[in-house]
């Protein structure tokens, strides 16, 4: 028996909007052909211009990537929200901590990592972009996102607190919107 399937590959780019290279990079790349799918970072200071190009190219799927660390080290951003709503998020310049350690050491409250996290997903949608998934950095052992598929086949997403010193992990309800999901091989 012969599969006269097609093979196909999905490119994913992480990172779109933290800086204008990586902005320019991502829209060359689904230009060509070669990226079908990148996640996006809202709380970094090149967001807009990603923004931008994502919305004149719909057929980029979008996610959002969702982020409490800033690991660069002399390139550095900080919270959608206002420091001063999430004080144990930020180090003393107001940035996001550089490495997951420095973050549960700054003994981050899960009340502000779920308004933080609902502050980045409801930026996106406020740009008008059409969310397809969320995912978050690597590094960051310290939530995971839930998908809770309900009856109607909506995707409705729940922030669940890993490892902030507590016995049993917290769970936020975080904005509900349909999603597509993905599968994440990190």
């Amino acid at each position: 028996m012969k599969n006269t399937e097609k093979v196909r590959l999905i490119s994913r780019c992480d990172d779109f909007g933290s800086c204008h290279a990586a902005n320019l990079a991502i829209g060359k790349c689904h230009k060509e052909g070669i990226l079908t799918c990148t996640s996006i970072m809202v709380c970094c200071p090149w967001f807009e211009e990603a923004a931008d190009i994502a919305r004149r190219n719909p057929d980029l799927q979008v996610g959002v990537h969702t982020t409490l660390t800033a690991e660069w080290h002399l390139y550095r951003w900080g919270p959608v929200l206002p420091v001063p709503q999430v004080p144990s998020l930020v180090n003393d310049r107001g940035y996001f901590h550089p490495r997951t350690q420095e973050f549960l050491d700054g003994n981050p409250r899960p009340a502000e990592v779920e308004a933080e996290l609902r502050a980045q997903i409801d930026r996106a949608l406020a740009y008008d972009l059409d969310i397809a998934y969320i995912d978050y950095q690597p590094n960051e052992t310290t939530y995971r996102l839930i998908d809770n598929n309900n009856e109607t086949g909506e995707h409705h997403y729940y922030v669940q607190a890993i490892a902030f010193g507590e016995a049993t992990p917290t769970t936020f309800n975080a904005t509900k919107f349909t999603v597509v999901p993905t599968i994440s091989t990190t």
